[in-house]
């Protein structure tokens, strides 16, 4: 959970069944924080705290920068890459796209080599779909995600019914109204304490 001078951290505590109310948040894109390139498996399991168990049976859809990924131990994330996770899909196209898919020769156009890269430390964009949104949605925020101030603020607002027992640590106002105050920074980290 290390953030730069431009990241403002803002902690909230909420009750552990508010969870999938995040989940909206998590699907527009959050930001996870990587000290150093890693195997997307590494990622997977270390920064976004996924049992080895559910990142391989529950979570078929994985997607670096667009591209399907099958080979999770080879391929590496690195700062200002995007991870897109997603559940069984339906039909045709959701089997071709799945991890080791035994009909992957159907996407060929949309796989390609991926290359060591060398970057500093920064954010991964993490964007979880479906069902794997709801379930990231306690792991992640108790880890902490970057997000924009005035997307932080405008979820909020427009689920201010579902997280009105969220309340922000410091000043215990609920979230939805007492983030508003910084819809205008950059970026924050929302970090959420989840309680009984």
């Amino acid at each position: 959970m290390i953030q730069d001078e431009k990241t403002l951290t803002i902690r909230a505590q909420a009750p552990v069944a508010m969870a999938p109310a995040f989940a909206g948040l998590l699907r527009q894109g959050v930001g996870v924080w990587l000290g150093a390139p890693k195997s997307v498996r590494d990622f997977l399991l270390e920064d976004l705290g996924l049992d080895v168990e559910y990142a391989t049976h529950r979570v078929p859809g994985l997607f670096l920068n667009g591209v399907a990924v099958d080979d999770w131990e080879a391929i590496q994330v690195v700062p200002g890459d995007e991870v897109a996770l997603s559940g069984t899909m339906p039909g045709l196209a959701g089997i071709a796209l799945r991890r080791q898919s035994p009909l992957k020769r159907f996407r060929a156009d949309l796989s390609t080599a991926f290359h060591a890269r060398a970057v500093a430390a920064g954010t991964v964009t993490v964007r979880p779909f479906n069902f794997v949104a709801q379930d990231l949605a306690q792991p992640l925020l108790a880890r902490g995600v970057h997000v924009g101030g005035d997307i932080l603020a405008a979820y909020a607002q427009s689920r201010s019914e579902d997280l009105a027992s969220c309340r922000l640590t410091e000043s215990t106002e609920p979230l939805p109204q007492g983030v508003q105050r910084w819809r205008l920074v950059e970026r924050v980290l929302l970090v959420v304490e989840w309680v009984s």
